[in-house]
């Protein structure tokens, strides 16, 4: 390989306890090197209408 391969999720936990889980299930993945996390402590708007680009031309009006 030429590059670092990315992979970027996004997920909601209800708590730190369950976001311990997750990571620890992650990390149990073979070929995880590394791993960051960024914890978000409260939304001020949430959008879910995003999507890839192919998405949005398909419903275009």
């Amino acid at each position: 390989m030429t590059a670092n391969p990315n992979i970027e999720a996004e997920t909601y936990v209800e708590s730190i306890n369950e976001l311990n889980e997750l990571i620890s299930e992650i990390e149990k993945i073979d070929g995880i090197e590394k791993m960051e996390t960024a914890f978000i402590r409260k939304y001020v708007r949430e959008r879910f209408d995003w999507g890839t680009p192919r998405f949005f031309e398909d419903n275009e009006d």
